[in-house]
């Protein structure tokens, strides 16, 4: 029998060297495809300092052995929902929810063209105020006809005409120009009993763009909250589905059905 490669784990690196003293939590990780030493590392954390809760990501070029300290989203009352991605040609990608003031969020981007050591100025997404929530960011790095588009992925509010909150729709908006700029965002609206959980997005090998939604049956909580009584998961309560773009962001497809959740609110 050949023998099996032996995965080697490293010792314990600290990212946050540079920030020891917040407390961090929601990190995510994303490695340059090119330059597979690349690495950008995005979190929340508390700032005691501001007193508040701020956005970070950390860069390392060296395969995680060390780190820097990259870009902050600190603006606003508070910062949240962090995620972070390289694209093609040294391109990488911050974007978070920034709170400019109670009930006011909006989504920012930020952008480099060299690898994480300088950044761009925070541009804001149309259409993603006053509410939005858990964003991601995606690049498509193939070689096909929509190679090096950026997309950003999650939800924002609806309004009726008299400005009264109609609820959260998933939100899809799309860059021509390596972030610069965005079109959009195209959506789909929720049934009003439902509740979204939005997961992360890929690019397949095509050029298709593909995002996972966990669409919940607030009806049907387990946590006490309401009318609901307090139990276990044994109701299915849920579904999982993926809607998908195959023309660069420019509309979605009808939602296909993954499988049956029996999700947990407590």
């Amino acid at each position: 029998v050949a023998q099996q490669p032996l995965v080697t784990v490293g010792p314990n690196v600290q990212v946050s060297k540079s920030r020891s003293e917040f407390s961090h939590n929601e990190v995510l990780l994303a490695a340059d495809r090119t330059y597979a030493k690349n690495l950008i590392g995005c979190t929340m954390a508390f700032s005691p300092q501001q007193n508040k809760i701020v956005t970070i990501a950390y860069i390392s070029n060296d395969g995680g052995k060390n780190w820097d300290f990259a870009v902050t989203n600190d603006a606003g009352i508070l910062s949240g929902d962090p995620s972070c991605t390289f694209g093609p040609d040294g391109k990488a990608y911050f974007i978070a929810l920034e709170r400019s003031s109670t009930a006011n969020d909006r989504v920012v981007v930020y952008r480099s063209t060299d690898y994480g050591k300088t950044w761009s100025p925070a541009t804001t997404l149309a259409s993603s105020a006053p509410s939005a929530d858990r964003p991601y960011v995606i690049v498509d790095q193939t070689n096909g006809k929509y190679a090096g588009r950026v997309y950003v992925y999650g939800q924002i509010a609806q309004r009726t005409v008299d400005g009264e909150f109609a609820g959260m729709s998933l939100a899809v908006w799309r860059s021509l120009d390596n972030g610069v700029s965005f079109n959009g965002p195209i959506g789909r609206l929720r049934d009003k009993s439902f509740a979204y959980h939005l997961a992360n997005s890929v690019v397949l090998s095509d050029g298709t763009l593909v995002c996972l939604i966990a669409e919940l049956d607030s009806q049907k909580r387990n946590d006490g909250y309401g009318n609901s009584s307090y139990r276990k998961a044994d109701v299915q309560n849920g579904t999982l589905k993926v809607v998908t773009s195959t023309d660069g962001g420019e509309s979605l497809t009808t939602g296909v059905k993954v499988s049956d959740m029996y999700a947990d609110w407590r």
